[in-house]
């Protein structure tokens, strides 16, 4: 299993922790953890936000329309 980790900065006006996200890859599967905030989803990045589970589990071979992720700790 690979795993992918990427760190962006991130200007932080509190005192909240920034979001951490890792991207594991699995045969055909994607794995994305969050271990600080929260997973987020939209179909497009100017609709509404949801939050979803982590882990979660994309399967290359089935992907459908595209959609956006986002951490957040609010």
């Amino acid at each position: 299993m690979q795993e992918m980790q990427f760190t962006v900065q991130i200007k932080l006006d509190g005192t909240a922790e920034a979001p951490l996200v890792t991207i594991e890859k699995d045969d055909r599967v994607l794995i994305i953890k969050t271990t600080v905030g929260t997973l987020q989803a939209s179909p497009s990045v100017n609709d509404p936000w949801k939050n979803i589970e982590t882990p979660l589990h994309l399967n290359l071979n089935d992907l459908r329309s595209a959609e956006f992720y986002r951490a957040v700790n609010p």
